[in-house]
């Protein structure tokens, strides 16, 4: 389904921001609570 919004973003001009707001989610939820737990 990410190819399919990701089509669609690009289709609507949004992908920049799509980009961002994916990399700015996986980088709090990802990079947040994991480093916070293991140290």
């Amino acid at each position: 389904y990410v190819e399919r919004s990701m089509a669609e973003a690009e289709r609507s001009g949004d992908w920049q921001r799509v980009s961002r707001l994916r990399l700015r989610q996986r980088s709090e939820a990802g990079d947040g609570e994991p480093a916070r737990r293991r140290s």
